[in-house]
């Protein structure tokens, strides 16, 4: 891949990122602060709905595949190992006192460049 093709998907990646973790923070704060579900609870509720946007998303937009079965699968399960890290960190970001919102912000941030990859040569492959 050439670096201006690199920089163009980087750049569309890195722009589904941003809009889907905005659906995030809105969801979290819209069940945890709106209705009152517990943290952790609402934390996996939201980013399931957040990946079945991005699954969308980023075949079309960032990589510009087509769907196959087979991709869903490797998206469901890349979506569930990163669902389960995800959850652990911010289960233990929690533990540290860390606001709910702020813990979010930082596993995304964390995993981010894990999940382009996976992304990349795995579930798009």
């Amino acid at each position: 891949m050439h670096s201006s093709e690199l920089f163009h998907t980087l750049l569309r990646y890195f722009s589904v990122s941003a809009g889907v973790y905005v659906l995030i923070l809105a969801g979290m704060y819209g069940l945890v602060d709106g209705l009152g579900l517990d943290r952790t609870s609402s934390y996996v509720l939201v980013y399931l709905i957040a990946y079945a946007a991005e699954y969308t998303l980023t075949l079309l937009f960032v990589f510009k595949k087509e769907h196959a079965w087979h991709k869903v699968l490797r998206f469901i399960a890349n979506t569930l190992a990163f669902l389960l890290a995800g959850s652990l960190l911010f289960k233990g970001l929690l533990q540290l006192q860390l606001h709910y919102l702020v813990a979010t912000i930082a596993v995304a941030a964390g995993l981010l460049p894990f999940r382009y990859w996976s992304n990349k040569y795995f579930v798009y492959a």
